[in-house]
């Protein structure tokens, strides 16, 4: 009888292959935009700068509405804003939060009053603390996102200009946008 563990590591090798290929699949349809290289990664970027900045309903509609106004790949704007997505949404969060608390060392909430504070839907905390963690939030992601934005603006131009270079610039690209 074969034991029910004895998957689980076949499992999560396959199931990161999966992954891999879908990543894979989605960096091909990137670099096979309609688009300049200069037009990918600028809307690459863009995405990337909202993505690490917490306004989660709203990362794809500013990135996509900048690039109305810079002329940059709104599909591009689209795939960078996933950089915050639910798999990697704690670390970042995290990770913002900490740069945040350092730049605002005076905003910095104190964890375990904070955590253990009891009664969560008292307005009086929900004020107090809201607007220090969003600005702790939003300090963090605009530290961190500004330097990940100009970093995946020019990984994303010499990988878009190097295989639309290799592949012709004639060939049909797949999508538009």
């Amino acid at each position: 009888m074969k034991n029910k563990n004895q998957g689980d590591a076949s499992f999560a090798t396959k199931r990161a292959g999966q992954v891999m290929r879908l990543l894979r699949l989605k960096w091909l349809t990137l670099l096979r935009i309609k688009k300049t290289p200069h037009e990918i990664a600028l809307g690459f970027a863009f995405g990337v700068f909202f993505g690490f900045i917490p306004i989660i309903p709203f990362q794809s509609i500013w990135a996509i509405g900048l690039c109305w106004v810079f002329v940059g790949s709104k599909l591009a704007a689209f795939a960078g804003a996933w950089v915050s997505n639910p798999v990697t949404f704690t670390p970042l969060y995290t990770a913002l939060y900490f740069v945040g608390k350092l730049v605002l060392p005076e905003l910095a909430l104190d964890s375990p009053p904070f955590i253990l504070h009891s009664d969560w839907l008292d307005w009086d905390f929900i004020f107090d603390t809201g607007w220090k963690l969003a600005l702790i939030l939003n300090t963090g992601g605009i530290v961190l996102g500004v330097p990940a934005a100009l970093l995946s603006y020019f990984l994303a131009y010499f990988f878009v200009k190097k295989y639309q270079g290799r592949k012709g610039r004639h060939t049909a690209p797949l999508l538009s946008g």
